[in-house]
């Protein structure tokens, strides 16, 4: 009896020893009966619409509102602008995501711009973000994004840039002035490299939340927007453009905006 038992209970032994080595492992897909080697745990949503081609890649956070990598045309969007010559138009000459991008040719003046602007109905209450892709290779160039947000009675306007010329990082602050919240700041201008800038801002309280640019990431929250009365209806307004600061025209290339709401 003892025998058979321990010739039982060998035998369980193998079993379950050779199925350790055997089995699957990891994750699906398997290949054959061996572990991967190659392929890593399963991807969260956010990953996947990247592999399969978004253009949500540089800050994942947020629910998205708009996205416009201009493969469409410019139908969606005004163009702005001042000064002499200043002008905004679809080209692909260079593109963060091809085949299109906004060429933006800044006016002869100087402070003059040149970009697009667009309207969209006010989002769901919470913090709103605004991402947009630049490139150029003028140094007399700033980079700007402004979101305004309008509840009826009051227009809250936060917005953010990149002034080259100085070499610093701004924000509109609550007296309607660019004011400096970091210097000696040096972004790369090479062709055909694009920079990121996201800015983050609660629209209900009226306080930035943070700005993106690059790899780096500046926390806001002790700024106070600009408001003024407005009594146009509710809605947000998004403006992604650029600005010269000398007498003549420069260029840059404007790409992949992106409008969020619920961000964390």
């Amino acid at each position: 009896m003892r025998k058979r038992f321990a010739i039982a209970l060998a035998v369980i032994i193998a079993v379950v020893l050779t199925g350790v080595y055997i089995m699957p492992h990891g994750y699906p897909p398997w290949s054959g009966v061996k572990k991967q080697t190659v392929f890593s745990l399963p991807i969260d949503m956010g990953e996947l619409a990247v592999r399969l081609g978004s253009i949500v890649s540089y800050d994942r956070r947020g629910d998205v509102v708009l996205l416009d990598d201009f493969g469409d045309g410019l139908s969606a969007w005004d163009v702005i602008g001042s000064g002499l010559d200043s002008e905004a138009f679809l080209s692909a000459e260079k593109a963060e995501s091809p085949p299109y991008s906004i060429k933006a040719i800044s006016g002869k003046t100087v402070d003059c711009q040149a970009g697009i602007m667009t309207k969209v109905p006010t989002p769901v209450s919470g913090l709103l973000g605004l991402e947009a892709h630049y490139q150029t290779q003028a140094a007399q160039l700033s980079w700007r994004v402004q979101l305004t947000h309008y509840n009826g009675t009051t227009a809250r306007v936060f917005g953010v840039k990149y002034d080259h010329p100085n070499t610093q990082l701004e924000y509109l602050n609550s007296a309607n002035v660019w004011t400096a919240f970091d210097t000696d700041v040096e972004l790369w201008l090479a062709s055909p490299l694009f920079h990121a800038l996201k800015l983050v801002a609660d629209p209900e309280t009226g306080k930035y939340e943070r700005l993106l640019v690059d790899d780096k990431t500046y926390t806001l929250r002790a700024y106070d927007c600009y408001e003024a009365d407005s009594d146009r209806s509710p809605h947000t307004s998004l403006v992604v453009d650029v600005e010269g600061d000398t007498d003549a025209s420069y260029t840059a290339y404007l790409d992949d905006v992106i409008f969020t709401q619920n961000e964390p």
